[in-house]
Order: structure tokens, then sequence, then C-alpha cells
């Protein structure tokens, strides 16, 4: 037996315990299903049933202006024949969610540009532009090169789909003017990767030398997001988790998501149904909370990097947090496993401290925590480093607070370094 509790931005709570089933009861819910068109390759909405033959269908609340939260539950056709290949069962519930969450996309869009780059009129960089463009190029010719031999690559082109499909199916539905590039796009989904995206050329990173050491705190306080805790009862009997995220009111449109994806037998995945709290035209979190179906929590805190050199590290050849998170929710079902996927193709960019609890390593009958339980893995340009923390758990709670655990991360990441010599 395990609790949970889930504290979400700006003072809105809600309880994971209560169902989403529960939910739609209270409320009006959207069915529909989507239908593959082989000949012409085309996707088809139908909404007012579901239909579990079709390449995917969705029961979708939109109860934001209610509750402060939109209801999503996600699924591909659930047959491992060869009825649909992988790729159009994902592509099709991108598609899905896009038709059906379209309403929620561009204010959520125009809040986060506008917010980003207030500085720049609500416009993109043209050097994170040009990052993000060429991470699409090198996600679509790897996984054209090895998805149909490399497990890893076959589910990073399942995901790359699902947001290609969650992209057109939204454009499908909207007016010229609120179109929206797939480089664009993407940047809703890498929110929490823009910042030190920005840092990969020399000449827009900031100069903390001529920072006193208020502004240095403060410009590290707003790049920092979320706080955490871990707690087991005295007698181990039972163990708690909460994630409570940091951010602004820009953020304020939230959907609740489960995605229930079934491959077929070529490529096996560990977790078919992934929960988590999410935004429009995202398919990960962002707040990075997950609960998959292989008894696996996942959660961060965001460490600032200070140490800018590290940033010259950054390289478009590889995969955003986002990209890495759900490969690794999808591929494992334990903590040490989610680790090593997760290090996998590091972009260096949205630097956490990931923890991993493996709820099934936790006996709350028997009174016993396993070995192995407990991992968190600290990110920095150029490294991911693994630490089993499952000692530290036994011992009552584990806190986490934008700040590395592993002493190796805290003194390559240069920030204590930074605030003890600046000279202002």
């Amino acid at each position: 037996m395990f609790s949970l509790i889930k504290l979400f931005p700006i003072l809105i709570f809600f309880n994971i315990l209560t169902s989403i089933k529960n939910i739609q009861e209270e409320d009006e819910t959207i069915e529909a299903s989507v239908y593959y068109i082989k000949t012409t390759g085309k996707y088809q909405v139908v909404e007012g049933s579901i239909d579990r033959m079709a390449a995917a269908y969705a029961k979708y609340t939109p109860s934001y202006e209610k509750k402060g939260w939109d209801f999503l539950v996600l699924s591909s056709y659930d047959g491992i024949d060869d009825k649909y290949s992988d790729e159009v069962k994902n592509y099709a519930m991108g598609y899905l969610e896009g038709v059906l969450t379209y309403k929620r996309i561009y204010p959520s869009y125009y809040n986060l540009n506008n917010y980003k780059y207030y500085k720049n009129n609500g416009t993109m960089p043209n050097s994170t532009y040009e990052f993000f463009q060429k991470n699409l190029e090198f996600m679509k010719n790897m996984t054209t090169l090895y998805k149909d031999n490399d497990s890893y690559w076959h589910e990073v082109n399942n995901l790359y789909m699902q947001m290609r499909g969650l992209h057109e199916g939204y454009n499908s539905k909207v007016p010229i003017n609120e179109k929206i590039d797939l480089v664009h796009f993407q940047t809703v989904i890498s929110l929490g990767d823009v910042d030190e995206i920005g840092n990969w050329k020399k000449e827009d990173r900031p100069d903390y030398s001529k920072m006193s050491t208020e502004e240095l705190m403060n410009y590290i306080e707003l790049r920092s997001h979320c706080s955490a805790f871990l707690k087991v009862a005295d007698d181990l009997s039972d163990v708690w988790f909460g994630h409570n995220t940091w951010t602004t009111y820009n953020k304020l449109i939230r959907i609740y998501k489960e995605y229930k994806y079934v491959p077929n037998s070529q490529f096996p995945i560990k977790s078919k149904s992934i929960t988590m709290s999410s935004y429009p035209a995202a398919v990960n979190s962002q707040d990075d909370f997950y609960i998959t179906d292989a008894n696996l929590y996942i959660a961060e805190t965001t460490n600032h990097v200070h140490d800018l050199n590290l940033f010259d590290l950054l390289s478009p050849n590889t995969l955003m947090c986002w990209m890495r998170t759900m490969v690794a929710n999808r591929l494992t079902d334990d903590a040490y496993s989610w680790a090593q996927v997760f290090s996998k193709y590091n972009s260096g960019t949205y630097n956490n401290q990931f923890q991993v609890l493996d709820l099934k390593l936790i006996d709350t009958e028997n009174k016993r925590i396993s070995p192995g339980a407990f991992y968190v893995v600290e990110q920095l340009p150029g490294s991911c480093d693994v630490q089993d923390v499952t000692d530290n758990l036994k011992k009552g709670y584990w806190p986490s607070y934008n700040t590395p655990f592993i002493r190796s991360v805290r003194e390559k990441s240069g920030v204590i370094d930074a605030i003890i010599q600046n000279p202002n």
C-alpha cells in the first residue's frame, strides 16, 4: 500500500487518488476515435464513441474552466497483430490529441512564447530556432537509419511520430493565423530546455562577473524549478511521495493525461500506461511527474549550471530531455535501467536531478525496502551521474529542491564556488 499527493503550480491541488474515471463521470466527456485510411495515408477523427478497432481512441474532459484541469485518457489500438504499425499507432494518438485539444494549444503557445521571449517581442531568437531545427533533422535522420533494427531508436521514432501527429492534428483544426510550424511546436514540448539552449552560442551567455550576489541569486531562482519529497513510515508500512512545480501564471493551462500504448510484438516495451501532469501540445509531462504501470514513480527538480564552459558541450545532435524521459518511461521497469536509458544522447539542456522510485521493491506488508528501490540521475552538459540512494530513503525521507546530491555534480556545476567567490 502506498499513498501519494501531487502539488501543482500556483496553489492548485489535485489528489491523484481521485481517478480520472470519477472526474469524467462528473463532467461532460468527449469520446472519439481516429481511423487510419491506408489507401490515402490520411487520418479521420470521429467523435461520439470509442472504437477499440480504430488506430487510437480517447476520452477527453474539457473541465479546465470549472476545475482548472482538463483530463485526457488516450489509447492506441491494443492488438499486437499487424493491423497497424507502431508508427501509425503513435501518429494516430498524437493526431487525435491535437484534434481534441486544439482550443487549448494556441493560448498556451502564445502565453509561453510571450513570456519566454518577452525581451524579443515574443519572437524566438535565431540561434534557438537553429538549434531546434537541427535537432529535428538529427531525430529524423537517426530514426530513418535505425528504427527498424534498434529498440531504442524504434521508440524514439514512435514518440517523434506522436509529436508530429499532435502537431498536424492541431494544424488541421485552426485558422491560418494560428498554425504553428514544427520547430516552434517542439519548443512547447521542450520548454524546460529553452533557457539552456540560449547558452549554445557563447555570445548569448550571461556575464556572471557583472552580477551582484543578489542579482546572481535572483537569476538562479528564476531558472530553478520544483521541489520534491519522498517519505517512508518509521516502520516501513507505507511510503508517500509528492512534487511541487514552481512556475508562472503563463503555464496555468493544464491537462492531466494517461497514455496507453501497446506496440507490435517485434519491439516490446516494459510500460504500456503512463499517467502524468501535463500541458497542451506536450507529449510529456514538463512538470516531470510520472507514474507508470511498471510501478515506477519518476520526478525531478531542476539544477542550475553556473560553469558556463560546460555549455560548450551542447549539440543539437542529441535528444531533448522530454524525449529521453519518455523513452525511459516506456522501455524500463526498474530504477537503475531507467537512469541508464535516460542518460543516452544527453542534450545537456534542462539539467535536473531525476528521482526514480521502484514501488515493486518496497514491501509495506513485510516492512522491507530492497536494494535498488530508489535512484537519482543528475544531468549536466556532457555527463549524467547515477547513484543508488535507497539507504538514504530508508533513514526516513528524501528531499529534493534544485541542488545536486552527488558531490562531483555539485563541484562540476560550479554553483557553490560561484556564489562564494562572487566579488559583488
